[in-house]
């Protein structure tokens, strides 16, 4: 009896494409199956038979729209199954040929050969609470698109606000425009009532959020997070939901590198070029840590809203965000004298606060699992 089978699937929407490689090196293909309840039982079947010729078989395929029911369906019935990261995939630069099948096998060697990165996936609840965190994000991105197009309408019929934009008094002096045509006003009223219901949206679940935030399952966490300098709930519910566990990375670098805040580097013979970030991480986390790195081009003390976040948690995980708040304001400046342009500065000390981060959730996460 051989030892491993390496099985993977190439998952879409409609069908699922089965390949296999034996520790031989031989690869063929299972089988294609419809991605459905009879499609999963055909293909369960399928995985059933080959329990009489290999000790085990280890299942993977790549992370996608199609999320992770196929994986919570495979280990109900008994099969070891990892989602694998696209982006860290390792690619043929002469391979312009795609098809389901060879993308099938290819995957298989891949994973036989140990090549493949699993990321972590998250339980059925923790997917539900980052959906609901996401669908947030989606809300806000569609209100600031949608008060521009709002703003560009009034600019180009002749109407321009004196004061500040999206205040009380704005939305007040919008709704008193008269446009003799009644398209046009019909035009405004429609902007007005399409903001004013993302703005309900908006607020209705930051409360969902915030309430989750101060459940069992996330308050230890968001109150650590919090004590940072430009972490607000919802930055630290974006971090949690993201990242899922910090314990999977052995080292702050590891997170680093995860969220695409390393530098990309270039080594040939005795020449080592370093370039531009990798950005080849989780962009909702690395944008909510260099939009946190910049509070701290301000003065580096406990401000009151600090200072009240601080008193939730103990003196153990008090004590990191208390030497970020000195250390990553001094590295702000030491680098904005030195020349270096403002986003390469966010850069870089959003990846100091990212070590910070870790340190103080592999406290958090190592009382959590003892409780």
């Amino acid at each position: 009896m051989n030892n491993i089978a390496y099985v993977a699937l190439d998952v879409h929407k409609n069908t699922i494409v089965a390949g296999m490689s034996l520790k031989a090196g031989e690869s063929i293909i299972m089988g294609e199956y419809a991605n459905s309840s009879s499609g999963l039982k055909k293909l369960l079947s399928r995985l059933n038979k080959l329990k009489n010729d290999f000790a085990e078989i280890r299942i993977c395929y790549e992370a996608g729209p199609c999320g992770y029911e196929v994986k919570r369906i495979l280990e109900k019935n008994g099969y070891h199954c990892e989602v694998i990261a696209p982006s860290l995939i390792p690619q043929r630069s002469g391979d312009r040929i795609k098809t389901d099948k060879r993308d099938a096998l290819k995957l298989a060697r891949l994973y036989r050969a140990g090549e493949l990165t699993a990321i972590a996936v998250p339980t059925e609840f923790q997917e539900s609470v980052r959906d609901l965190v996401r669908c947030r994000e989606d809300i806000s991105r569609a209100l600031l698109a949608a008060r521009q197009k709002t703003n560009h309408f009034l600019i180009r019929h002749g109407h321009f606000y004196e004061g500040r934009n999206w205040t009380k008094g704005y939305f007040a002096w919008m709704k008193t425009i008269g446009f003799n045509n009644k398209y046009l006003k019909e035009t405004l009223n429609q902007y007005i009532t399409h903001i004013e219901h993302l703005y309900f949206q908006l607020e209705d679940l930051d409360r969902e959020i915030a309430k989750i935030a101060e459940s069992d399952d996330y308050k230890m966490k968001v109150d650590a997070l919090k004590a940072y300098r430009g972490i607000s709930t919802l930055s630290a519910m974006v971090l949690i939901v993201e990242v899922v566990s910090f314990n999977r990375f052995a080292k702050a670098r590891e997170l680093m590198s995860y969220l695409g805040l390393v530098p990309s580097e270039y080594s040939s013979g005795g020449t080592m070029k370093k370039g531009a970030l990798t950005k080849c991480g989780n962009k909702r986390v690395r944008r909510i840590l260099v939009e946190a790195a910049w509070h701290n081009r301000h003065e580096a003390k406990v401000t009151y809203s600090m200072k009240a976040n601080l008193k939730k948690i103990d003196a153990e995980l008090r004590n990191p965000p208390l030497k970020a708040l000195k250390r990553l304001n001094k590295r702000y400046y030491h680098l904005i004298f030195a020349g270096k342009p403002k986003s390469k500065v966010a850069a870089a000390v959003a990846r100091e606060l990212v070590g910070f981060i870790w340190h103080s959730m592999i406290i958090v996460e190592s009382r959590l699992c003892t409780n």
